[in-house]
């Protein structure tokens, strides 16, 4: 008899932190555990894990021994758990795909400042190349004339000696 009215009352008990809550303390958790796990494993790193935990408790106005009753609560109904367990990966998946899409943006925004960098760049050299040829050119053609000048010179004074 109590284990039909167990499968009938599927309302959870109040001392029990409610499902969404509980789904977005667990990727809290899980981020944190990512994070910590990628350090070699020392007083120091549990340390940290302990403290971001208590952050986390703190966020969602409960306690350690609170979640933990709750999280046996929840493992003791594996199909409510399952269903804990999805929308934390559907969440993760979600904010993972806005965060790819955010990369993609901005390194086609780099890429775009890059190449405006580099005709900038371009253009400025070939500017720079350009009016370097230009004065090159005006002082070679200040070199031919005063060569022409010079060689009418010679000729005028040869001229007037012979």
């Amino acid at each position: 008899m109590f284990f039909l009215w167990a499968c009938k009352n599927n309302k959870i008990p109040a001392d029990i932190i409610p499902k969404e809550k509980m789904i977005l303390m667990m990727i809290d958790m899980h981020y944190a555990d990512a994070y910590f796990n990628r350090e070699i494993e020392s007083d120091s790193t549990l340390a940290r894990t302990n403290a971001l935990y208590k952050f986390i408790f703190k966020k969602y106005k409960t306690d350690s021994v609170q979640f933990k009753h709750s999280f046996d609560y929840y493992a003791e109904n594996p199909e409510i758990l399952d269903n804990i367990y999805e929308a934390m990966i559907d969440s993760v998946v979600k904010k993972q795909t806005v965060l790819t899409k955010l990369d993609l943006l901005r390194k086609k925004e780099l890429e775009k400042k890059l190449d405006t960098l580099m005709k900038k760049h371009v253009d400025s050299l070939a500017r720079k190349s350009f009016t370097e040829n230009r004065v090159q050119n005006r002082l070679m053609k200040k070199d031919s004339l005063k060569k022409k000048d010079s060689l009418k010179k010679k000729d005028n004074f040869k001229k007037l000696v012979l």
